[in-house]
């Protein structure tokens, strides 16, 4: 049984919608009346881009005396709670479209009475509104039939208290269901990587580049798609029996530098769903195959294993031991595997380290581990570091990593 708005198109619109929205928001625009019946297709085609019409009754945040709105508008089916109160802001809009996608996503509102036969009316609506103990029901059995991630979304959105809804700069950025669209796949990744690196082998040196003194550095997915690449690289370089040259070769890099490497995604797959995030890896690959794109399980195949102790440059992997986004099992277990492919691997673990420590506030914090690593690989004199540099003050650099949710 399918239900409203199919998944893949649905998390399109969803992106274009949140896309305007935050576009308004940003230059202090609050909508006002979002609606199913003010987003209009391009086109008659089913894939067509949404475009949000009808700001008549759009409000200027900058052009109030303190930043709220205080005008009741809008549609009363879709109105924030806070409207009615006369002091709200862009905010509202964000209920709004939570109604929207709810009504998109299983072609009903969730406006009923409560004998359960029919909507409220207007007024009903509007005395539910006022209710501070007002909660959008997900009990419909139609959410059965939408994904997870489809149905967090709309709840996040659709929160009584404007303060705990997302804003729609940040539902484009860190939301699993918005941000992965359009979603790409594992081998296009490798594939796109695969391209980059074909450009580098072909015109590094038109750009006065030494093709003889290149590393690779990948942090995070970074380090599964490149150490990935690497190993496919090699494999075909062991394939390759009739000698034809390869665009490029995993030797034309001296050192690979992996930074908190996401190097076995079914791995991976589980932690995030320990900790609470959105299960999306599996979608990655068509057939939900997230393992043959897992480094750490791919050089333990003979093939790529063989291929591995002959072509793969010198190895480093980095892993904080505080990563709670990446365990720190991931580094450990492909050096494991690579020393037995006899592949030479040096790891290099950091007690207090976040998933992000080496790439953000390390460098501002002046410790750049990937440049002390990197450099003794590199032809270039002298090989030692500059004067570490501080960027921020501690206390400010301090407060970014308890912050910080990696």
């Amino acid at each position: 049984m399918s239900v409203g708005i199919p998944d893949e198109i649905l998390q399109m619109y969803t992106w274009q919608m949140f896309s305007g929205l935050a576009y308004l928001h940003y230059h202090y625009i609050a909508h006002r009346d979002i609606k199913c019946e003010n987003y209009m297709r391009t086109s008659n085609h089913e894939e067509a881009p949404v475009k949000l019409i009808d700001l008549g009754i759009a409000g200027n945040l900058q052009k109030t005396s303190d930043g709220y709105l205080t005008d009741v508008v809008g549609t009363i089916s879709t109105m924030a709670p806070e409207v009615f109160t006369k002091r709200y802001r862009e905010s509202c809009d964000i209920w709004s479209l939570g109604i929207t996608l709810y009504i998109c996503s299983i072609c009903y509102e969730p406006w009923v009475a409560p004998c359960g036969t029919r909507y409220m009316e207007e007024d009903e609506i509007a005395r539910a509104l006022k209710d501070p103990n007002l909660e959008i029901p997900f009990t419909d059995k139609r959410w059965n039939f939408r994904s997870e991630a489809n149905r967090q979304l709309v709840e996040s959105l659709c929160k009584t208290n404007p303060k705990e809804r997302p804003r729609a700069r940040d539902v484009l950025t860190s939301n699993a269901y918005v941000r992965n669209y359009p979603m790409a796949t594992l081998p296009d990744m490798l594939d796109d990587l695969d391209s980059a690196f074909q450009w580098i082998q072909t015109n590094l040196s038109s750009y006065g580049g030494d093709l003889t003194n290149c590393a690779l550095v990948g942090q995070s997915a970074g380090a599964q798609l490149a150490s990935a690449l690497l190993l496919r690289q090699c494999r075909r370089a062991e394939e390759d029996l009739e000698g034809a040259k390869l665009p490029w070769s995993a030797s034309m890099f001296k050192v690979f530098l992996g930074v908190s490497g996401v190097y076995d995604l079914p791995m991976e797959a589980e932690h995030m769903e320990s900790i609470g995030f959105v299960p999306f890896l599996t979608q990655l690959e068509a057939d939900g195959d997230i393992a043959s794109f897992s480094p750490s399980l791919m050089v333990q195949e003979g093939a790529y294993a063989r291929a591995a102790g002959r072509h793969l440059p010198t190895v480093h992997l980095f892993h904080g031991e505080a990563d709670t986004s990446v365990p720190v099992d991931m580094t450990t277990n492909f050096a494991k595997a690579l020393r037995k492919a006899n592949v030479d691997v040096k790891v290099h673990l950091q007690k207090d380290a976040t998933h992000s420590e080496p790439v953000v506030e390390g460098p501002l914090n002046g410790e750049d581990v990937q440049a002390q690593l990197l450099l003794p690989y590199l032809d270039r004199s002298p090989v030692a570091l500059p004067a570490a540099r501080r960027y921020l003050p501690r206390p400010v650099l301090a407060m970014a990593k308890r912050v910080m949710p990696f």
